[in-house]
């Protein structure tokens, strides 16, 4: 073989080689190529990921701060003055069954604790029958004061509650806990079935019922949980009254 043949030859070869090597630098551009491609989709859909769960959160975030905006039974925001009010505490009621401290200043005959009697009545030395049942102490003072004061000229009476046992309410049905319940001062419907351990599972949260008795007359109040638990009809949760009732079918 002469030199010319290997010198076409090392051309050949030479040239086969920078092919190949062109070919690879053009594959490795082709696939950097692609991957920059795919990484910018990637980025892309994470950008519009992110974007969409700030909206959410946002949303949210609105939602969840108009929640906690006082409302009132009927939906209405409440201001600054009406917010107040509602927190404001009634004084208590006297009930039959709780005991009440009478003290006259200087008098040492006529300090005692009394029991209300079942009729709403208590006695007291002096000043004889005296009504207590719905009444305040500042009320019953009041009216010990006037039925006093003809015996014992500038008198000071005390009369404090000592005991309180007629406040009971009663949950009965498909509850934990069925019974008897002293509240002090007093409780709405849903404290009262959370005193009762809640309902169970076979109960028909939408027809609970609110049994009260005053004098002759008697009621039944509708109640419906469900209503409650999605934040409608706030008015169902009345407070409940010394006697009443509460069924849970």
């Amino acid at each position: 073989m002469g030199s010319d043949d290997l010198t076409k030859m090392r051309a050949a070869s030479n040239n086969s080689l920078v092919r190949h090597f062109t070919m690879h630098m053009a594959q490795g551009r082709q696939q950097a190529s692609l991957s920059n491609f795919h990484m910018e989709r990637k980025m892309n859909l994470f950008k519009k990921i992110s974007f969409t769960l700030i909206i959410a959160l946002g949303i949210s975030g609105i939602t969840n701060a108009q929640d906690q905006v006082p409302v009132g039974d009927n939906g209405q925001v409440l201001n600054e003055a009406q917010i107040r009010e509602a927190v404001k505490l009634d004084p208590y009621l006297i009930n039959p069954g709780d005991v009440l401290a009478i003290s006259v200043w200087r008098e040492d005959t006529l300090q005692q604790e009394v029991l209300v009697r079942p009729d709403g009545h208590f006695s007291f030395p002096l000043a004889g029958d005296v009504e207590a049942s719905g009444r305040t102490v500042e009320e019953i003072r009041e009216t010990l004061v006037e039925k006093l004061s003809q015996y014992i000229p500038d008198i000071v009476v005390t009369v404090a509650t000592t005991q309180i046992g007629g406040n009971k309410i009663y949950v009965i049905g498909q509850v934990n806990k069925p019974g008897e319940f002293l509240v002090n001062p007093r409780v709405d419907v849903m404290q009262a079935l959370s005193m009762a351990g809640g309902a169970t599972p076979f109960a028909d949260t939408k027809d609970i019922r609110i049994l009260r008795r005053r004098g002759h007359v008697r009621m039944s109040i509708p109640f419906n949980y469900k209503d409650l638990e999605r934040g409608k009809r706030l008015q169902q949760n009345v407070i409940l009254q010394p006697g009443d009732v509460v069924v849970v079918p």
